[in-house]
């Protein structure tokens, strides 16, 4: 047996009217559909009524669809609602169409708008809707009470079916193209808007009531504005959906244009500008298929086409082929290759000429002081302080076919819930978790993640997880490129890059990865060409997944963040299509933890003032925000990050040869100068067979990139290098000294004046470290300064 709710959502689809369920205690959308994306098939609509019998039913009505809604008792006079609707019922009739009463008493009733609404009174309660809106309907509750049917009929009634119930409305009826001819046709008359056609216009929800912006329109507003109204006339829309759609567009443009001069260019538009779509061919059918794209240039001033929720670089092989296809589906045969590329080549020189630049990013930005997060499904998710929402894609984002759209939120999920699937030690979750949360804010370096372990560890899986979690793609793990270009372009694509099984990164790639987490500019030569440049400009989140740790370069190891995993016992294994199951289960939840506590961090993060905060800064302090939003310590934060970054040191000594021979060779020294050349010789006689390691330098003139790259971690270790800056016929000197060397603070001016003197000097470190004095030195040759 049906349920209610299966007859009525059937019923409202099967007259035409567009619908979607919603939950009745988040009321948040079910699936991925919301009034900006109904439910457009009806077997899919049964199946959602199905699994949800106890969802909401809402209608969707979008502007241009040729649905106009009146709503009783609503706005700023509802006392007046009751009584303004039962003058319209004794002028026009009772209306005999759809309708629904809210608990709070507010009512709605649908019709079909083939003809101008009658105007309404300014305090009369009543209001028109014709844009983009959605209206819960029965057998839908509202805070636990029922919405009831009131409507007598079981379809949507005609306007003008509805106005025709009296001599007036019928006589208005007939008149109304010869009246709208003849205010189009007065050329000279001075145009003006009536103040009662104003407070219409404000009760249809198309004026603000604060008072205008613009004293007067430019003449490349007034211009555009009348080249959209003809366009929009021609296209079919009467003059009420035209004014609607002026109204808005003047106000998306920040109200340049007077609404006198809205109302006037519009009562400007005659019979012969309303010509129907189907009588277009050619290029113009081509324009006006189109004329809904949004052309713009990124920052490096190539051409986009925004085309219904999704961006497409021009030229665009996949843009072409919607208007080709509805080119067809108008006119049944294909349109001349001619006029398209003609076409496309003209939108293709506005968008980069014209249209406005908009700096493109992927997956995470900002906007206006909110985190947009793009779902890739049209839609975007704003995060505010004041809470998170869906709202319709614009154009912020590339997109690339490898993304895939994320699951829709559920508020109040339990970000915490992830760990049942990440095989993450008690003491490392605070840290996983904060990082994870950190990867939805925009603007900030994210430290590189280096996951390793032995085989049977799950580091696959964690990293499989958390990329489908902030960023799903169909290219989850890819293997490290074999060259730069390849590498970039990988990097360039994915806001989340997860490399898989590597075994060693060299400098290069290091220097790469450095780069891309902090945020930089790459160039690289376009192919087949002398002078053609490609530019990269991002910042992007860097996952490594290796059995043994693969960050050997210091630089890079000091913007990462080390995570053990330790092989999964026997017992604790589960089949792989169950744990997966789980987690896309579990997933929804688990998002709108995160974002739910991404909106306390946003409250958190501008009070916070940290007296001393480690490298990667901007991460620290919103990690600290982030684990108080989560309920837990931002200080424990700060000493579980302090505490990876000593590992970091750990690891560099582990791995960098250079590393483990200076600190071998000033085990047993408080200081000592040798120049380049004898420095490099003792370093490679301890090192031995292992000099041949690439962490180790070749040659002298290399020692210093090598050792500038472990001066932090050696300052960890108590040691410091200065080069000094007077060159002797032996070459130039190093001094590496110890400073925890006993009385080195006390005896260092005195028992080296004369290398003072001769212009000794340290090289700049980070503006945080301090400067090191000199101990007591031993010297093995005298230097010549001294000596001459």
């Amino acid at each position: 047996m049906s349920s209610v709710l299966e007859k009525e959502a059937l019923g409202l689809f099967d007259n035409g009217l567009q619908v979607f369920l919603s939950d009745p205690a988040t009321k948040k959308a079910i699936g991925r559909h919301s009034e900006y994306d109904p439910v457009l098939d009806r077997e899919y609509l049964l199946q959602m009524c199905i699994e949800n019998p106890d969802a909401n039913l809402a209608v969707a009505v979008q502007q241009d669809e040729g649905v106009a809604v009146l709503g009783v008792s609503v706005g700023s006079w509802p006392e007046n609602g009751e009584e303004s609707f039962k003058g319209l019922c004794q002028k026009y009739g009772e209306p005999k169409t759809l309708a629904f009463s809210m608990p709070t008493g507010v009512k709605y009733y649908f019709f079909m708008l083939d003809c101008l609404p009658p105007k309404l009174e300014r305090e009369s309660g009543l209001r028109w809707d014709m844009g983009t809106n959605a209206y819960p309907v029965y057998p839908s509750t509202v805070e636990g009470k029922p919405i009831e049917k009131i409507g007598t009929a079981a379809s949507i009634q005609s306007l003008s079916a509805w106005l025709s119930g009296s001599a007036r409305a019928e006589e208005t009826n007939q008149n109304k193209v010869a009246e709208a001819n003849k205010v189009a046709t007065e050329a000279t008359a001075e145009r003006h808007v009536s103040a009662e056609e104003l407070a219409n216009l404000q009760h249809m929800g198309l004026l603000d009531d604060s008072p205008e912006k613009s004293p007067s329109a430019d003449t490349n507003h007034l211009d555009t504005l009348r080249k959209e109204i003809t366009s929009w006339g021609a296209a079919g829309s009467d003059k009420a959906q035209v004014l609607a759609r002026a109204i808005q567009w003047n106000r998306d443009n920040g109200t340049p244009v007077k609404t006198e001069e809205v109302v006037g260019l519009v009562d400007e538009l005659g019979e012969t500008d309303t010509v129907a779509v189907e009588s277009l061919a050619g290029e113009d059918l081509l324009f006006k298929l189109a004329e809904q794209t949004i052309l713009f240039h990124d920052g490096l001033n190539d051409p986009y086409f925004h085309f219904e929720g999704v961006p497409f670089k021009a030229p665009s092989k996949d843009y072409e082929g919607i208007i080709q296809h509805r080119y067809y589906a108008r006119k049944r045969q294909m349109p001349k290759a001619t006029q398209l590329k003609n076409v496309m080549n003209i939108l293709r020189s506005k968008a980069r000429h014209e249209g406005p630049q908009i700096i493109l990013k992927n997956r995470v930005s900002d906007k206006d002081g909110a985190i947009i997060y793009d779902l890739c499904d049209k839609r975007y998710l704003t995060v505010s302080k004041n809470g998170w929402g869906i709202t319709p894609a614009f154009p912020l984002f590339y997109h690339h076919k490898h993304q895939q759209p994320q699951l829709q939120p559920v508020a109040g999920g339990d970000p915490w819930k992830v760990f049942d699937f990440l095989p993450v030690e008690e003491e490392n979750r605070l840290l996983i978790m904060v990082y994870l949360i950190s990867l939805f804010v925009p603007r900030i370096a994210h430290p590189v993640l280096a996951v390793f372990g032995d085989q049977g560890s799950a580091k696959s899986c964690f990293c499989t997880i958390i990329n489908k979690l902030v960023d799903p793609t169909l290219t989850e793990k890819v293997i490290l490129p074999r060259n730069e270009r390849d590498l970039i372009q990988t990097l360039r694509q994915k806001y989340v890059t997860v490399l898989d099984n590597l075994s060693r990164i060299n400098d290069r790639v290091s220097d790469i990865f450095c780069q891309v987490c902090t945020g930089a500019s790459i160039s690289y030569r376009t192919l087949y060409t002398d002078e053609g440049e490609n530019i990269a400009q991002f910042r992007h989140v860097i996952i490594l997944n290796s059995i043994n740790l693969a960050i050997a370069n210091a630089d890079l190891m000091d913007r990462s963040i080390i995570l053990k995993c330790h092989r999964i016992k026997p017992e604790d294994r589960r089949p792989e299509d169950e744990l997966w199951a789980a987690f896309e289960v579990a997933r929804p939840g688990i998002l709108g933890g995160i974002f739910d506590t991404l909106v306390k961090a946003m409250v958190i993060y501008p009070t916070l003032k940290i007296d001393k905060l480690p490298r990667l800064a901007d991460f620290a302090k919103w990690g600290y925000a982030i684990a108080e939003a989560l309920g837990q310590s931002g200080q424990r934060f700060i000493e579980d990050f302090s505490q990876n970054i000593k590992r970091q040191n750990e690891s560099v000594v582990e791995k960098n040869v250079l590393c483990q021979t200076v600190l071998q060779f000033m085990s047993d020294k408080d200081a000592v100068v040798k120049t380049v050349k004898e420095a490099h010789a003792a370093f490679q006689n301890i090192a031995g067979a292992d000099a041949r390691d690439e962490t180790f330098p070749k040659l002298p003139h290399l020692l210093r990139g090598g050792l500038e790259q472990l001066r932090t971690t050696l300052a960890e270790h108590n040691i410091t290098f200065q080069y000094l800056e007077q060159r002797t016929s032996s070459g130039v000197k190093v001094l590496f000294s110890r400073t925890d060397a006993p009385g080195s603070q006390a005896q260092a001016a005195e028992n080296v004046p004369e290398i003072q003197d001769a212009g000794v000097q340290s090289v700049p470190d980070e503006a945080d470290e301090p400067e090191v004095k000199l101990p007591t030195v031993e010297f093995e040759t005298i230097p010549e300064v001294i000596n001459g």
